[in-house]
């Protein structure tokens, strides 16, 4: 067990999850579901924060399946923002692009072979949207360098 698991056994992560658990009226915010158990999943993680840190907000109560797929969806982001050039992206953009993908997440229902196509269809639309933008903007930037330089 890592040392960050083992945070989830203090009293102020208990008080902070009994919170979460009770302002969702203990149902997972995506499906609804009652009956399987209840996770409280970080919105984003910070490097120096401990789990009762974050602000309640940012922390939502989701069953055990819709908290595996929401990582899932969330690692998959960023392995996608990985694969860009070093600097092409600064780090505003980046937790722009995950806060809206993962906003856009809770508008899916619980996951099934066609939400979860859907999602990464739509995220691919997100990230070829961003990248024609930023392209947009590195040749606007280009042009009006030229034409300085001209």
């Amino acid at each position: 067990m890592s040392y960050y698991t083992e945070k989830f056994k203090d009293p102020r992560w208990q008080k902070k999850r009994l919170e979460i658990l009770e302002r969702e009226k203990w149902m997972c915010e995506d499906c609804g579901d009652k009956a399987t158990q209840l996770h409280i999943h970080h919105g984003y993680y910070e490097k120096g924060l401990d789990p009762w840190d974050y602000n309640s907000d940012t922390l939502h109560c989701l069953c055990k399946d819709c908290h595996e797929y929401q990582q899932d969806a969330l690692r998959d982001m960023q392995y996608e923002l990985a694969k860009m050039p070093i600097g092409y992206i600064d780090p505003t953009d980046i937790q722009l692009i995950v806060r809206y993908c993962t906003v856009l997440k809770w508008f899916i229902k619980k996951p099934n072979v066609s939400s979860a196509g859907r999602l990464l269809h739509i995220q691919r639309l997100i990230f070829d949207t961003y990248v024609n933008t930023k392209n947009k903007q590195i040749k606007k930037i280009l042009d009006k360098a030229n034409k300085k330089n001209a």
